[in-house]
């Protein structure tokens, strides 16, 4: 349905009123703007409930990607525990130090009733800033990508290695060739 907007209160003097306005869609009040005349209230209400919306649809999309990338049987923290530890474990394989983990503080969308933060994760010459809902789910998901970001190097690196070596083999005699 259309926007609706509804005055919820006005306040001071006759000569210098402040209006409050919100807009409703459908039943649900989305947002609410103040100003000195109901145009300023409902261009400031409406711009909140913009960003109300927007915010609500990426935690739509995010949520529909995790569930995409999550097995049934999992869930995506138990996921992400695990990358920590095999994070460390890969660091160790490599004999490298293991990841270092710093705390960024609250985002930008952190709300009053909603909080939101930022951790960097650090290995192996990677970096990765990842938001959550607490400062361990964070830390969860920027293990994740720096561990994603190593593996897909690791990949990369033995795809050259082995087409170097189909190279240098096809360039020697075939007297010379491993068989």
């Amino acid at each position: 349905p259309p926007p609706v907007y509804k005055t919820i209160s006005e306040s001071g003097p006759d000569h210098k009123k402040t209006y409050e306005r919100a807009v409703v869609i459908g039943e649900r009040v989305v947002a609410t703007g103040k100003g000195k005349n109901q145009k300023i209230a409902d261009t400031a209400a409406a711009e909140a409930a913009l960003e109300t919306l927007k915010k609500e649809e990426a935690k739509k999309h995010a949520e529909k990607q995790t569930r995409k990338a999550t097995p049934k049987n999992k869930t995506a923290v138990e996921i992400n525990e695990n990358a920590v530890k095999e994070l460390r474990d890969y660091a160790a394989s490599k004999k490298m130090l293991f990841p270092e983990f710093r705390d960024l503080g609250e985002t930008e969308n952190s709300t009053v009733n909603t909080r939101e933060y930022a951790v960097e994760c650090r290995c192996m010459g990677k970096s990765a800033v990842a938001k959550g809902k607490s400062k361990q789910d964070a830390r969860f998901i920027s293990a994740a990508e720096v561990l994603d970001m190593l593996k897909k190097e690791a990949k990369a690196s033995k795809l050259q290695k082995a087409s170097e070596n189909r190279r240098i083999n096809k360039a020697k005699p075939s007297s010379q060739r491993k068989k």
